[in-house]
């Protein structure tokens, strides 16, 4: 989402579509909607040392194992 070409308001509204619709189960008690400052603070410091062949196969193995409706 850091380079994402949608401006902070929107970045956040997607995420707070996703969240809900993709991951209801595992959001915490009291989860909070991200705001479009909160975005934009935490897209100024985007992770970079991602190994990202791991995270695209624990991605996928999740993705393969969650429940279809």
């Amino acid at each position: 989402m850091a380079q994402a070409p949608l401006d902070d308001e929107a970045t956040a509204a997607v995420l707070n579509w996703m969240l809900p619709h993709f991951s209801r189960d595992e959001l915490p008690a009291g989860f909070s909607p991200y705001t479009a400052a909160e975005v934009g603070r935490l897209r100024r410091n985007p992770l970079t040392d991602v190994d990202v062949e791991r995270v695209r196969r624990e991605l996928l193995d999740a993705i393969a194992k969650a429940p279809r409706d």
